[in-house]
C-alpha cells in the first residue's frame, strides 16, 4: 500500500501544476478502496492560503455477491469534498491552470475515423447488468474574485445510481448557495433516449450573483436584485428535441445598466412559465401555447405555431410605462397611455447565423396606440400605428383616427430591412385640416418662407393648414456623415396649404404688412393692427440635394394673388422673390404705376436665413422715374400727390 500511494502521488504530481498530497490509501477485497486526506494546491499565481480542492475521503467498492449472479454492481461515496474556484482579472482560473496544455498533440486527419476501442459500440454507458451508485455528501463549492468570495455552494449532497436490471440513471442534488436553496433532480433513459432535468429554487437572491455576472459580463449590470422561488423541468428526446415547463416568480425584480440599453427596469414581480417544446420539422413539433411571461409592463403569451420551424408570441407592452426607465425609450413617452401590442414569428430551428438573417426570418405584426404626445411643439393625439415586418421590409401605416394638431395624419412608411448599411426608405405623409402651432411654424417655414424668423415658441399664429409630401432616402446615416450631408441625399416632392392664416410677421419682415407704402393702404391692404393677413397659401414644391424649390407658390390676400418663388436650403439659407404686382391692378392710379414699369413691379427679395431673414421691397425712386419717362413731370406730381393722398 505505501507503494500504491506513493505511485498515486507520482502520476498525479506529474499530471498537476498543482502540489498534490494524500494521507492514506487503503485496499481490501472486503472494504474495497479507501482514500483520505487528499489535497491539491493552487497552481503558481494564485491564492496559496487555501488548496485548490481537498477531500476528507473516498471510498469504493464492488459487490463480489453481484459478480457471482453475473451482474456488476459498484458503489462510491466522497465526503468532504472542497473545491475553491480562483478567477484571476483576465479571466483565468485556478482549475484551468492546474492541467498543463497538450503538447506535440497531432490532429487527426481529417475524414479518418478515430480508432475504436476494443469492446467499444453503440451500447450505452448505462448498460444492462451494470449498477451503480455513487454518493457525495458535505460538499463546499467556492467561487473567487481577485479573492473576494462571489458565490458559495454548501451542504451539497448529491447521489447518483443505476440499477443492475436498468439502463436509467437517477442523480439527485440539493445545496446551499449563498442567494439560496438550489435542488435538482435528473433521470436519464438511455434505452429511450430521454432526460428528464428540474432544477427547484427557493428564496434565490440574485444580489449574490451580481459579483458573478459582472465578473463574466464587466460593466454590463450595474443593478441586479430579485428574490426567485419555483422550478422548471427539461425534458430531452434524442439530440434536437426539448421541452420545458415548471413556473417561477421573481419578487421585487431589479435589472438596470448597458445589458438593457441603460434602462432600470423594475416590477412587484415577474411570473414566468417557460412551458415550450423545441425540436423536430412539423408545426406540430413546436408548441407555444402555454408559455407565458408576465413583466407587469411586457406580456408574452404563446401561441400555436403557424409556420413550421417557427414559434409564435403575441405580446403587449406598456411603452409609457418603460419609458419610466429611462434608457432609449424618449421621457415624452411618459404617462401617454402608450401601448405595443401585437404577434412576432421567430424560428426556432435552423436559427440565422447574422443580423441580416434575423431580419429576413422574423414576421411580426404590431399596433402602437397613444392617447396624446407632444413632439417638437407638435401634438399627435388618438395615436394609432401598425408596424409590419416580413421578408426583410418593414412598413408603419398610421390608423384614421390618428390626429396631428387636430388635423388627420395619413403616414405610409415602408423600409428596405435587406440593405441594413442605407436601409432604403419611402414615405409619404398627408396632412389635413390641421391648426397652426409654434411646431409647424419650426417645420413649415422651410416651405412658407413668410414664417422666417419666426420665434416658434412664442408665435402667435391662427389657421388651418394641409400637407401632402412624398420623399424617398437612407433611413441609416453613415459613419461620419453630418445631418446636413445625410439630408442631402433625401429626394422629394409634395404641396403645402395655408388658409384663413393671420400671424405678426418677425421684425425683419414687418415691411410685409405695407409691401408697397401707402399704395397698399390705398388699394389692397395685406395687414391689419399688426397681423399679416394669408387668405389662402398653395405652395407645390420639391427638394433635392439639400434644397427645397418652389417655383408657382401663391399668397391669396384680398382677392388679389401674390406670386413667391425660390429656394431654402436645408442649411436655412433663403433665396426668395416675391411679386407685389396684382396688387395695383384693377386701380386705376395702380394700373397706371404697371403700365409704367410694362406691367410689373420690381419684385421684392427676401434673402437671409429662416432664423435671420432680410427684406428687400421695391424702391419707389424707381417707379418715379418711370412715370416721369412716360408721363411728364407735372402729370407724375399730380398723379402721385393722389396715390399718396397728399394735399395740394
Amino acid at each position: 500500500l505505501g507503494f500504491l500511494r506513493s505511485r498515486v502521488l507520482t502520476e498525479i504530481n506529474t499530471d498537476l501544476r498543482g502540489k498534490c498530497e494524500i494521507e492514506d490509501v487503503s485496499f481490501s477485497w472486503f472494504s474495497g478502496l479507501s482514500v483520505t486526506g487528499l489535497r491539491i494546491e493552487n497552481p503558481p499565481g494564485f491564492e496559496s492560503k487555501h488548496s485548490a480542492v481537498t477531500m476528507a475521503s473516498l471510498t469504493a467498492d464492488v459487490s463480489i455477491a453481484s459478480l457471482l449472479f453475473g451482474t456488476f454492481l459498484a458503489g462510491a461515496e466522497i465526503v468532504g469534498l472542497e473545491i475553491n474556484i480562483d478567477q484571476k482579472a483576465d479571466g483565468t482560473t485556478n482549475l484551468q491552470e492546474l492541467l498543463p496544455a497538450p503538447e506535440d498533440q497531432q490532429p487527426e486527419t481529417p475524414g479518418e475515423p478515430a480508432p475504436e476501442e476494443p469492446g467499444s459500440g453503440s451500447k450505452s454507458s448505462g448498460a444492462d447488468g451494470v449498477g451503480f451508485n455513487v454518493k457525495l455528501r458535505d460538499c463546499t463549492v467556492t467561487i473567487r474574485r481577485e479573492g473576494k468570495v462571489l458565490e458559495s455552494l454548501t451542504d451539497f449532497a448529491c447521489e447518483a445510481r443505476s440499477t443492475a436490471d436498468s439502463s436509467d440513471i437517477h442523480i439527485d442534488a440539493s445545496g446551499k448557495l449563498k442567494a439560496g436553496d438550489l435542488t435538482v433532480n435528473v433521470h436519464v433513459d438511455p434505452s429511450a433516449g430521454t432526460t428528464d432535468a428540474q432544477l427547484i429554487t427557493h428564496g434565490l437572491d440574485l444580489q449574490n450573483w451580481w459579483p458573478i455576472v459582472d465578473a463574466f459580463m464587466p460593466a454590463q449590470i450595474t443593478a441586479l436584485s430579485g428574490k426567485v422561488n419555483g422550478d422548471v423541468t427539461a425534458t430531452i428526446r434524442g439530440e434536437n428535441s426539448v421541452e420545458l415547463s415548471g413556473n417561477l416568480t421573481i419578487d421585487g425584480p431589479r435589472v438596470a445598466g448597458p445589458i438593457v440599453q441603460d434602462m432600470d427596469l423594475r416590477a412587484k414581480q415577474w411570473k414566468i412559465t417557460p412551458a415550450l417544446a423545441i425540436g423536430g420539422n412539423a408545426a406540430s413539433d413546436i408548441d407555444a401555447s402555454k408559455f407565458v411571461v408576465d413583466l407587469e409592463w411586457l406580456h408574452l403569451n404563446g401561441k400555436p405555431s403557424t409556420k413550421p420551424g417557427h414559434i409564435t408570441l403575441a405580446y403587449d407592452l406598456d411603452v409609457s410605462r418603460v419609458a419610466e426607465f429611462g434608457g432609449p425609450i424618449p421621457e415624452m413617452l411618459k404617462g401617454t397611455g402608450s401601448m405595443l401590442a401585437g404577434v412576432i414569428t421567430l424560428p426556432s430551428t435552423e436559427l440565422p447565423a447574422d443580423a441580416a438573417g434575423w431580419i429576413e426570418a422574423l414576421i411580426t405584426n404590431a399596433d402602437l396606440s397613444a392617447k396624446s404626445l407632444e413632439v417638437g411643439g407638435f401634438k399627435l393625439s388618438d395615436i394609432g400605428l401598425n408596424i409590419k415586418m416580413q421578408d426583410g421590409a418593414l412598413t408603419l401605416k398610421t390608423s384614421e383616427t390618428t390626429k396631428l394638431d387636430g388635423g388627420a395624419l395619413l403616414a405610409d412608411i415602408s423600409i428596405d430591412l435587406k440593405n441594413l448599411v442605407r436601409m432604403p426608405m419611402h414615405a409619404s405623409l398627408k396632412w389635413t385640416g390641421g391648426k397652426l402651432t409654434g411646431g409647424a411654424t419650426e417645420s413649415l417655414r422651410y416651405v412658407v418662407p413668410l414664417f422666417a424668423g419666426l420665434d416658434a415658441g412664442a408665435a402667435q399664429i391662427v389657421g388651418d393648414v394641409n400637407l401632402h409630401v412624398n420623399f424617398n432616402g437612407p433611413a441609416m446615416m453613415q459613419d461620419g456623415q453630418s445631418l446636413l450631408e445625410w439630408l442631402d441625399t433625401w429626394s422629394g416632392k409634395g404641396s403645402v396649404g395655408l388658409s384663413n392664416t393671420t400671424f405678426a410677421p418677425c421684425k425683419q419682415l414687418q415691411g410685409l404688412l405695407a409691401p408697397l407704402g401707402p399704395l397698399t393702404k390705398g388699394f389692397v391692404p395685406v395687414g391689419d393692427k399688426g397681423q399679416l393677413k394669408v387668405d389662402n397659401f398653395a405652395a407645390p414644391f420639391e427638394f433635392v440635394k439639400g434644397v427645397v424649390s418652389s417655383k408657382s407658390a401663391e399668397w391669396s390676400a384680398a382677392g388679389q394673388k401674390i406670386g413667391l418663388a425660390g429656394n431654402i436650403g436645408f442649411d436655412g439659407k433663403i433665396d426668395y422673390s416675391l411679386d407685389f404686382s396684382a396688387l395695383l391692378r384693377g386701380h386705376k392710379d395702380g394700373q397706371k404705376v404697371l403700365k409704367a414699369l410694362n406691367g410689373q413691379l420690381p419684385p421684392a427679395s427676401l434673402v437671409g436665413s429662416v432664423d435671420d431673414p432680410k427684406l428687400g421691397l421695391p424702391k419707389f425712386g424707381h417707379i418715379a422715374t418711370k412715370l416721369i419717362e412716360l408721363q411728364g413731370k407735372n402729370l407724375l406730381q399730380k398723379g402721385l400727390n393722389r396715390l399718396f393722398r397728399k394735399k395740394k
